[in-house]
Order: C-alpha cells, then structure tokens, then sequence
C-alpha cells in the first residue's frame, strides 16, 4: 500500500512537472552564449561539487536552481534524484530519476539508480526490472549484475546468483572477487567439479597472498562440501582488507554508503572545457635587482598583508626594514612559522654562525632564543618548520654540522630538544606532507649524498623508515611535493642528477614501485650537486602547477599542460630562483632568486595572459581556547575544483595559490586541516583572496528519542568514557576505567511508538563505537519525587544506581566568580546556559571559575541534600592534552566544592568530582555532612578550571525511592544502518552543538575513517544481548535503531521516567590517540590495557574468541577511500 501510494505520488508530481516543463520554456537548455547558460553551468557543476564534499542543503538550492535553468538537462534530475534518494525522500527521489529517464531514455546510468532506489525501497520486481535493463544498456557495468546476483540470493535464488556471478566473469575473468563469490555459491549449490575449476583458477591469485589468507585457502580446497562454502566466505573476509581484493571489489559491488550515481556531465547542455588553458610558452619576468646578496627569501609576516623580501648578504639580513646580524648560504637556513599563536609569524635563524630565534612584535623581532631553551652546537646548514607531533602547534627540524634535531615546540616559548632523524646526516631539503594518504604528514628528506628518504608517520612523534620504495635508488640533486599531473594526489617530483625530471606517483608506486617513476623532462642546466632547488607552483595560471628547476645562476620553467606532461618555456631565467609569491599583488607568482651578477632580484611576471587565480587564507579558528591547528593551517592541504578539473596544493604558507585557467571561479575549495577535520567554501569568484577559517570538529555517539511526535535529541549516548587510547598528558595515556554508563531520560522524551519505544544512536563525528549492550529501564516513582543517575566521568567512577530525590527547587542567592547574580540564569532548564567564563590557551580548558550558592532557609537542616547540576562540557581532546602537557604539569583541576570555614575563608570540601559525561547531562552534589546543624548561612561555590557550562543548578532533598517501581526491559528488536550526518547547530559558544535528526548534512564519508572489519548493515540484536565482547563495531555516519516494548501506563500516582543501561568503547581519530587509525586492536571486558599494537585480526584474542561473528556479522570491510577521493573525477 505504502509503495502503491509512493508510486501513485510520483505521477502525479510527474505530471505537473513536466505540464510546466512543457508551457514555462521552449529551449529547456540553453545555448552556449546565451543569457543563462552560464549560470545553469555554475549550478549544475557547483551542485555536483557540494553533493560530493557532502554538503547537501547547498547541494539541493543549486541543483533545484539547475532545473529551472535547464529544464531539460537528463544529468541535472539524474543528480538532484540521487541526492534527494541519500536523503530518503523516495517520493521526490522517484520524480527526479523519472524526468531524467523521460530525457534521456537509454541512459544507463538512470535506470541504476532507479534500481537502486527500488531497493531502497524494497521492491524487488523493480530492482530485477532495471537492473536488467542497466545491463542491456551497459553490459560491462559489472555493478548490475553483482546486485542481480545479490538480490537472486536474497530471494534463495541461488543458481540465477551464480549465472549472474558467471556473466560478470565473461567480461571480467580475472576479477577476484567475483571468483570467491562464483566459488562459494557453487560450493553451496553442491557443484564440485565446477568448484574444483574455480578453485583452481583462485589458485593462480594466491602467490602473492599474506599468510593468512594462504592457509585460509587452504581449509577451503580440502574442506567438505557442505563446509567448502563457509570456508570461502572467511577467505573473502580475510582477503578483504588486501589491496588486491578491493580493487577488484569495488568494480564489481557498489558503495554500502555512497548511494546512486553521478553524472558528471549535462548529457545535452554544451559543457566547457576544463582542461587546463594553453601554456604561456613565451612567458616572461622583469627583473628588479636589489642589491648584492647570498640568498633571498619571502617573508610572510602574517596572512593579511603582502609578504616581504628577505635578503641575506655576507654578514646582514635584511627583512623589510629590519636588518639583522644574521647570513643565510641558502634560503632553507631561515624558516618562518608562528610559534606562540598571535597569529604574527616568527622566523628561526640557522647558519653558519648557529641558531636563533626570533618572535615577531608587530614587524619588529625581539632575539628569545635564551628563553626558549634551544642550545644547539656546530654550523647550521637548514631549517624547517613542521609538526612533528600532530598536536596542534609547529616544531622545527635543524640540520647541522653536528646532526640533526627535532626542536619540539612546548607551547609556553620553549622547546625541547629530540635526535629523532640524528642518524641522516646532513638534510639538503625536507618536505612534510601525507604521501601515503592516511591522515598525517610523513617525512621526505633529501641527503647530502643525493638519496631520498622516506619515513612514514605512526603518530605520536613516531616515524618509520620505509626501505625499498621505488624511488630509494635514484641520485637526486633536487626535489618537491606538488600534485602535477591534476589527479588530486600530491606527487614526489624529483630533479635526478643526470637532468632528468621525473615523478613519483605514490598511490601506483605502492603497486607498481619503479614503475611509477616518469620522466617529465630535461633541463639543460646540469652540474649543481645538492645546491639545485625545485619549486612548483601555477606560474601561468593556466590550471597546472608548474616547475621551476634552479642550477648555478640560472632557472629553467617548465610549464603544465594537460595529462600531467609538461613544454618548456622559451626562455631560462638567469637568476637562480630562490623563492616565489605573489610580490605585487596582481594575482601572479613572481620569483625572488640571485642573478648573474650576484645581485637578490625580484622577477616580476609579465604573462600576457588572462588566466583566473585565487589565493586562499587558512586561518585556525581562534587565539583564545583552541589550538588543535596551527594559526595558518601549515602542514594541511587544499583542494579547488572548477567543473571537473581537480587541483591540490599543500599549506607551506599563510597563503596559497591556485591558477584557474579559463574558468571564472571555484566550483569548491576544501580544506583539509592537519587536525583531520575538513571544511568546504562554494562557489568562489575568480581573481581574489579568500579566507578559510577552521570550524570545529568533536566526538560522541547521540542518542534520539520518539516523543510522540518526532525523533528529538536527548543527550550524549553510552558509550561515552574516555576514547580508547586517549592521551591525557604528552607521555600517559588514560586506561579504561568502567564500561557500563547509565542515563536518564526523562518520561517526556520518550512515547510509545506503534506500541514500542523507539530510540536511535548515531554517530556523526571521527568515531568508531564497540557496542557490547543496551538495556532500557523503566522506574515509575511516585509524583512528586524525581529521579537521576549521576552522569559524569569521574575517578573513582559514579555509582551505577538510580537516585530519587524529592523535587528539585531553587537556590536562594546564585553569583559567577564575576560576581554577576545569575540566578535566573540557573534556575530552570531552558537552554540557556551560564557563561562570563574566560577561555584558556587550549580547547576544554578555561580561567578558574565558580558558582557561588546559597541554600535557602526552607532547606531542612536534618535530611541528606543534593545539588543537581545540568549542564555540559567542551572537552579537550588527545592531542589538546598532548600539547597542554607539553606546556603545563598536571590536568587542569575538574569539579570541586568549596565552603566558608569558622574564619568566613573558602576552603575545599570535596574534590576531583570530575565533569559531565558530554553533552545535556545531569550530576549529582552530595551535601551531606557539609554544613552543621547551627551553620546560618549556607553557601557553597562549584569550581572548575574546565569549560563547563550549567543550565540549570537545583537543591534536592534525598529520597529512599522504596516506593520506586524498576522494569527492565530487554531489546525487542535492534538494527544497524547507513544514515548518514545530521546537520548540527549550536546557538552560541557556551552552547552545545546538537544534532537535527529531522534534516541530513549529507550521506558521503564525512571523516577519514578507520581501517577495519565493522558491523555489516541488519539485525544485531544477538550482540547486544549481555557484556560478552560479542558486540557491534560501528562508524561514523551508522546508526543503531533500537526497540523495546512498550509498558502500560504507569499506576495512578506515579510518573516515569528511564535509564538507558550502555555498555562499550569509543574511540576517535585524533592522530594523537593510540592506534587511531585502525579498528584494531580490539577492546575486551577482559582488561582495560589499551597499549597491545595491532597486528593482524586473526592474532587478536577476541577475534580468536568470536571468529564466527566475522563470517556473521563484521564483515563490512571500511577504508577512508571515500574521503580521500572525495573531489576526484571518477568519470573522465
């Protein structure tokens, strides 16, 4: 009926959208040059873009927009009908995709994803109908037939499976994947010799296979034919997380997540071409000499203004109008970078005659190398700057005479002194970025010698050696990181000694090793040993990065064209480069290098073309209570898009340039801060500076709840105690101390729902939760009382109990440390919560504040009394509290209660009471025993250096609750699914941020997920049964749907209120938090160590204890693949 219904909807919205497509306008696509084709081009490419960094709403005003600009463009309703599907409105899904079908009626990739909206909707004729007809359009999208194959097998079809499994091996007979699975059905079927020939085809994949999944082969050839097939489906799971197996996966099996096709291109409206413009081959720059030098280099004092020229002469440096006794050989032996976040850059000094240190006071620079505690020996050959830890702020990497060190930044103006590359020998160059793409900056170096070195990033100042990569062997005299082939993925671009010009591909190169090195050119500039630099930047503004190799006294440009290959421009530059920016401000990168005659010369670019440019500002968020990125964003990246021409540009500096070629804006710019959070800006005109400032990003499950109207957030869900691996200082890391939570939620927040309760958990940040269970409890107490679990994190922890205190009333007298009356503002619980709090340097951690109160005279004196508190905290995270204990010893104090003593002096009664557990969390103040039975005035302050912020502050009297009534009640039904990313609003900054579940953000991989088996979508209720280490493993964007039977009515007199029972882990991708980037190792009830290093999951004892559960349950296999992919064209 519901389907009926649906179906009957659509026609009628059908109708009426075509009767107006067919009287508003009869060109349903405008011409090229005319009045709207560029603005249906901008919706339509702009639309697409925030569809695929997952901003929805943005994505549905500019592709509803698109419609009624190019009524007739099938690829506009194909885009706008896959998004409204990711958001679940069928309905409208269903109009969409069928007006697309109308325009475009053998377009393949419309009728997938109307059977995919089938599917959604669970109607299977349908499913089979388009599926079929997908494949008579596009007979090798494989896809089809793996979901024919898929839904044949729901329906216990399992020959048609087979024969859909079998046709995908016609055009693909070396896809492993559809091998396993052809296997396991006919091992299932009962077909031995065909099997037996599978298995022997399978056998050709399995040299290269680790050894696990060899032995795991293995058990399934010599099993018994009624086991053969479980026997494959372990094979599949362990091959899962092989290169190998999810690239032939993901040709043959769509998205879990990513719902429905693209188009990338209007199939009618003319598109534009997006590839980059023409090279300016006759290039030019026009030199200005300013005076005899050694090296040059530019100067950003902040990210406002234009930069200034540094030039270092034999014995001086000048920097603007600051000269300094200081000489710099090469332009890497002065590094600039914001050391004490006042967002004015400080420059370190390391020459021949050592090292030092400058701050920067408004263009003048004061010498605090004394006071930072740096004392370094030998002559200097290099600095630079990075973050080598991942917490937040930017340390240093010195090369010397002496060896090298790492000058780690404490956050206070010192800095502590590590020999973590000690062993290198003297660093030529160094690039910090992430080349294997997971999340953190690796280290590159270029040595003396004329090696490259590669260390991988393991977080938490840990760095690997990689030996054996493909580009080990090779005698570089230079080297740079730059995307320069236009795939979105930064590349190592190497000037070898012999003047070749080459790059390194690092995704291919993990295959394909030497093979990803090509040869991009040759200069005709040779002999320079280690002196050459190799710079890339867009110098013509065409849309491709370029090259600039610099030998001797001369530079040679190499410009980008199209497909990564490269011309060169007509003339060298006879200067040799050392450095480049914008000097001018016109838009275009000028060089500043040393000429012929030994002069520092600015080379201004005097292109005649008219190439678009944007340069673009990360800025952090704040200076006050923040710190999780540097103040510039050094150390991130940045991705622009213009229609389908994809540029990437590592953050080396306040600002960063992209050219634009013929294109009139950006399509989207996304950030990617080195933090892991991303943000994206839309349409952005060509030709201007744009700031980018960092938003913010946290961690917690939320819990829903029907109220008999609609889902409403109630509060943080269980599991909330600290994440697994957290860092609480820059050496601990805290240790699981309790895993069952219990919270309250009020009887008015949940109603029964077609005769069930009904409650949802979601994860919408960098998260990764192991559920072990939930259980829902009931307390019916009699009116007039009110009842609580004492929701804070603690050491020890809070009683798992149920409190029932008499209704709670206000206090008398409330003032702030401010000495402010607040006691409207915490009298009721509204919202509305109590600030006048000063931020500290760090996120979570403030001034030290207080509430004053005093308890009225109607308190009894004689009976036990309760303060209950509601309220929230802004928490830090691991790598705020690496960064914090690298600045301060000891935690900043949490909860405490202080009384007036017999002197009218405030002392402390209680202490180390903790923090609320997240967010809309009530706590309790136990009274007793702090006040005599003669004490007039009875005043109490709740103290803390923590950001925590009260909405209502209450007094209690204490309850027995004997007459309570407690029902537990076990799960009727429990799910999990893809939902997706609510949009999150927060009112104000001593608000909460809270999670709308009406309305979602988007449903494409938000964060860069870990790595790892999870829970496969469906029915989990048997893991949520008991505390077992049997138990859920979900990510961020899932949801858990939880039923439990409703109850009758509580008695006359009595009200009723529930406790949700949790029990389970939580843990983030905070690059400081231990093993943040996989889901391994595993959490056990056994122990509370988080310290074991994964290995593999076959060697983790609760995959030991539980291995079925992987054949059952945890078979979806997650990579951030999604994430990293987000602005790449799929479909050239």
């Amino acid at each position: 009926m519901k389907n009926s219904f649906r179906r009957s909807f659509a026609t009628f919205l059908l109708t009426v959208s075509v009767s107006i497509f067919a009287s508003s306008c009869n060109t349903p696509v405008p011409k090229r040059g005319s009045a709207n084709y560029d603005e249906a081009v901008t919706r339509f490419f702009v639309g697409l873009a925030a569809v695929q960094v997952g901003n929805d709403p943005r994505a549905a005003t500019e592709l509803e927009a698109a419609t009624k600009l190019a009524s007739g463009e099938p690829a506009v309703w194909n885009n706008l009908g896959v998004l409204q599907l990711r958001q679940k409105d069928f309905e409208k899904a269903e109009v969409s995709l069928e007006k697309a079908r109308e325009l475009s009626p053998d377009n393949a990739t419309v009728y997938f994803n109307l059977a995919i909206l089938s599917d959604q909707t669970n109607e299977s004729e349908s499913l089979q109908r388009y599926l079929t007809k997908t494949t008579e359009l596009s007979p090798n999208d494989l896809r089809s037939y793996y979901l024919l194959a898929e839904e044949f097998e729901k329906q216990k079809a399992d020959k048609k499976a087979l024969q859909a499994f079998e046709k995908i091996l016609k055009r693909a007979p070396k896809n492993l994947a559809a091998r396993l699975e052809a296997a396991r059905l006919q091992a299932k079927l009962g077909e031995k010799e065909n099997f037996n020939k599978t298995v022997g085809i399978i056998e050709e994949f399995s040299e290269a296979w680790p050894e696990n999944a060899a032995e795991q082969f293995r058990k399934a050839k010599e099993a018994v034919p009624a086991r053969a097939a479980t026997e494959m489906s372990f094979l599949r799971n362990v091959l899962l997380k092989t290169p190998e197996y999810q690239r032939a996966q993901a040709k043959i099996k769509p998205s879990d997540t990513i719902i429905g096709d693209l188009i990338f291109r209007p199939v009618i409206l003319e598109s534009p071409d997006f590839r980059p413009a023409a090279p300016d081959k006759e290039i030019s720059f026009e030199a200005d000499a300013i005076e005899s030098a050694r090296s040059a280099k530019v100067i950003y004092l902040n990210s406002k203004d234009t930069p200034v020229v540094a030039v270092s002469g034999k014995e001086k440096t000048q920097i603007g109008d600051v000269e300094l006794d200081f000489s710099a050989a090469r332009p890497n032996q002065i590094a600039v970078f914001d050391f004490d976040y006042d967002f004015q850059n400080d420059i370190a000094l390391a020459g021949e005659s050592g090292f030092t240190l400058l701050k920067q006071n408004d263009g003048a620079f004061e010498d605090v190398t004394k006071d930072s505690g740096i004392s370094l020996s030998g002559e200097m050959t290099g600095v630079w700057a990075f973050d080598f830890d991942n917490e937040g702020d930017l340390d240093l990497l010195v090369s010397s005479t002496d060896g090298n060190a790492v000058l780690r930044n404490n956050g206070n103006g010192t800095f502590e002194t590590l020999k973590t590359f000690d062993a290198l020998g003297e660093i030529v160059d160094f690039e910090y970025a992430d080349l294997d793409e997971d999340g953190d900056g690796d280290a590159l170096f270029l040595v003396e010698s004329g090696s490259l070195v590669f260390f991988k990033n393991e977080r938490g100042g840990l760095f690997e050696k990689q030996d054996g990569t493909g580009f080990s062997k090779l005698e570089a005299s230079a080297m740079t990181v730059a995307d320069t082939n236009g795939d979105g993925r930064l590349d190592l671009n190497i000037y070898e000694s012999n003047g070749a010009l080459s790059r390194f591909d690092f995704e291919s190169g993990a295959k394909t090793g030497t093979k990803a090195i090509k040869k991009l050119g040759e200069s005709v500039l040779r002999n320079c040993g280690n002196s050459c630099l190799l710079r890339s930047a867009d110098f013509d503004n065409n849309g491709a990065n370029d090259l600039v190799v610099s030998t001797g006294k001369e530079s040679e440009l190499f410009l980008g064209i199209q497909g990564g290959k490269f011309e060169k421009a007509a003339n060298t530059i006879g200067a040799y480069v050392n450095d480049f920016a914008d000097l001018n401000g016109d838009g275009k990168l000028d060089f500043l290098g040393i000429d012929k005659e030994g002069r520092a010369t600015r080379l201004i670019n005097r292109s005649t073309n008219t190439n678009g440019w944007q340069i673009v500002r990360p800025v952090a968020a704040k200076t006050e209570g923040d710190r999780r990125v540097n103040t510039f964003g050094i150390g991130g990246e940045l991705e622009t898009r213009s229609g389908l021409a994809v540029q990437k540009q590592l953050i080396r500096r306040p600002r960063v340039h992209f050219g634009l070629g013929n294109a009139k804006q950006s399509d989207v710019i996304r950030v990617i801060w080195q933090n892991g959070s991303v943000q994206a800006e839309f349409d952005i005109e060509a030709n201007q500076v744009v700031a980018a400032e960092q938003r913010l990003k946290g961690s917690c499950p939320h819990l829903f709840t029907w109220n008999g109207e609609k889902f409403v957030h109630v509060k943080d869900s269980p599991p909330w105690s600290p994440a697994l691996g957290l860092k609480i200082s820059a050496q601990e890391t805290f240790g699981i101390i309790q895993t069952e939570e219990w919270f309250r939620i009020p009887g008015e927040a949940l109603r029964p729902k077609d005769g069930r309760y009904e409650l949802r958990i979601t994860g919408e940040y960098w998260e990764t939760f192991y559920i072990d269970h939930y259980m829902l409890m009931a307390v019916d107490h009699p009116e007039g009382t009110e009842v609580f679990t004492n929701e804070k994190f603690s050491i020890p922890p809070p009683p798992l109990k149920v409190f029932t205190t008499t209704a709670t009333k206000s206090f008398k007298s409330a003032k702030d440390h401010n000495d402010r009356d607040v006691l409207e503002t915490i009298s009721s619980l509204d919202e509305e919560y109590l600030d006048g709090i000063k931020r500290g340097k760090y996120q979570g951690v403030a001034e030290d504040h207080y509430v004053e109160l005093e308890l009225p005279d109607e308190a009894p004196r004689d009976k036990k009394l309760w303060v209950v508190a509601d309220g929230w905290v802004h928490p830090t995270d691991a790598s705020i509290n690496v960064q914090r204990g690298q600045d301060v010893s000891g935690p900043p104090k949490s909860l405490s209660i202080e009384i007036l003593d017999d002197n009218g002096n405030w002392i402390t009664a209680r202490e180390n009471l903790g923090f609320p557990a997240g967010k809309m969390k009530t706590l309790l103040f136990d009274l007793d025993g702090l006040f005599g039975k003669n004490t007039e005035i009875r005043k109490l302050r709740i103290r803390t250096e923590l950001e925590v912020f009260w909405d209502k502050l209450a007094w209690a009297v204490n309850e027995a609750g004997d007459e309570n009534k407690t029902i537990e009640m076990e799960l009727e039904s429990a799910s999990l699914r893809y939902r997706g990313f609510s949009v999150i609003e927060k009112a104000d900054d001593s608000s909460p941020e809270v999670p709308d579940y009406s309305r979602i953000l988007t449903t494409n991989q938000r964060w860069r997920d870990m790595v790892g088996y999870f829970t496969r979508y469906g029915d989990i209720k048997p893991l949520l049964l008991k505390t077992d280490d049997r138990y859920v493993i979900s990510n961020a964007g899932d949801e858990l749907v939880l039923s439990f039977k409703a109850l009758p009515p509580p008695a006359e007199g009595f009200v009723r209120d529930f406790i949700l029972v949790g029990d389970g882990w939580i843990k983030d991708g905070d690059l400081n938090s231990d093993f943040s980037k996989t889901v391994l190792p595993l959490p056990t009830q056994a122990s509370n160590d988080y310290s074991r290093r994964p290995t593999t999951l076959e060697e983790d004892p609760v995959y030991q204890k539980n291995r079925k559960d992987w054949l059952k349950f945890h078979t979806r296999y997650v990579s951030p693949d999604g994430f990293r992919n987000a602005l790449r064209v799929t479909d050239k």
